[in-house]
C-alpha cells in the first residue's frame, strides 16, 4: 500500500502523519522515518539500511543530496532559480527516492506500507502557479512536468490513494501563525500564493494525471480538530490496509 498525503501549508498534514504512526505501532507494525534517518545520517537509506521495517514515512522533498538542495536553497526566499529549475529538481528527487527505497521496498514484501508526505501531485499544483509569478519566460505545464524522468518514474508506481486536505488558506494562515517549532522561509509561504494555491489543488487537470492511473482521491476536511483528523486517518488507514 502507497499512500500520499497533501494539502496546502497548515492543512493539517504533519497530524495525519503522527495518526498514521500511532496506527502502526499499535499494530506492533515497525516503523522507519526516513526523514529521522536521513537527517541523522546525511543521505537517504537504503534496504539495507532499514532492515525488517513494515512501514516507512517519506517525505517529499527528501531530507538528503538534492532534497536538501530544494529546502536550503533552490525555494528559499529570494533566490534566483525560477519554476523550471525548481521543478526538475523536484522530478530529479523524486526519482531518486522512488529508484533508489520506495519500489524496492513495495516490491521486496506483501504488506509493505509506504506513507509519504506530499508527492507528484505537489509539483503539478505549485511549479506551474510559481512559473506566473516568478517573472521567468520559461513557463511551466502539466504536460512538460509530466515529460521529466523523476515524475515518469513516479507516475509508473502511482499511489494507491493519496489524501487531500481541504482546507480555507486563512485557517491555515493562522496555525501556521502560531507554528514555533517549523518556521521556513520559502517563497511559496505569502498568503496570496496559498490562496491561489488552494484552487490549483481542486483542479482536475491537477489530480487526474493519479487519479487516471487508478490512485483513488480521498478528500478531507482539514479545517477539523487535531483530534478529529487523528481519528480519521486511524480510520482510513483500517479501511485501506
Amino acid at each position: 500500500m502507497f499512500l500520499q498525503i497533501d494539502g496546502i501549508d497548515g492543512s493539517g498534514k504533519s497530524t495525519l502523519l503522527n495518526a498514521a504512526r500511532v496506527w502502526a505501532e499499535e499494530r506492533r507494525l515497525r516503523v522507519v522515518d526516513t526523514v529521522v534517518w536521513s537527517k541523522e545520517n546525511g543521505r537517504h537509506p537504503t534496504l539495507e539500511d532499514i532492515g525488517d521495517a513494515d512501514v516507512l514515512l517519506t517525505a517529499e522533498p527528501t531530507h538528503a543530496g538534492i532534497g536538501k538542495e530544494i529546502r536550503e536553497e533552490i525555494i528559499r526566499t529570494n533566490t534566483p532559480y525560477n519554476a523550471r529549475f525548481a521543478a526538475e529538481a523536484f522530478s530529479l528527487d523524486r526519482g531518486v527516492q522512488y529508484t533508489r527505497l520506495i519500489i524496492p521496498f513495495l516490491k521486496a514484501k506483501s504488506g509493505h506500507i509506504v506513507i509519504q508526505d506530499r508527492g507528484l501531485l505537489s509539483s503539478l499544483a505549485y511549479q506551474p502557479l510559481q512559473s506566473e509569478t516568478d517573472g521567468s519566460e520559461s513557463r511551466v505545464d502539466i504536460p512538460w512536468l509530466l515529460s521529466l524522468e523523476g515524475n515518469r518514474i513516479a507516475l509508473s508506481s502511482p499511489p494507491d490513494a493519496f489524501i487531500f486536505l481541504d482546507i480555507d488558506p486563512t485557517t491555515a494562515k493562522e496555525r501556521l501563525a502560531n507554528r514555533t517549532e517549523k518556521i521556513d522561509d520559502h517563497v511559496y509561504n505569502a498568503s496570496a500564493f496559498q490562496i491561489a494555491l488552494a484552487e490549483r489543488y481542486r483542479m482536475p487537470a491537477v489530480t487526474e494525471p493519479l487519479t487516471s492511473r487508478g490512485t483513488r482521491l480521498i478528500v478531507m476536511d482539514g479545517s477539523e480538530t487535531r483530534d478529529e483528523l487523528s481519528e480519521k486517518m486511524k480510520q482510513t488507514l483500517t479501511l485501506l490496509i
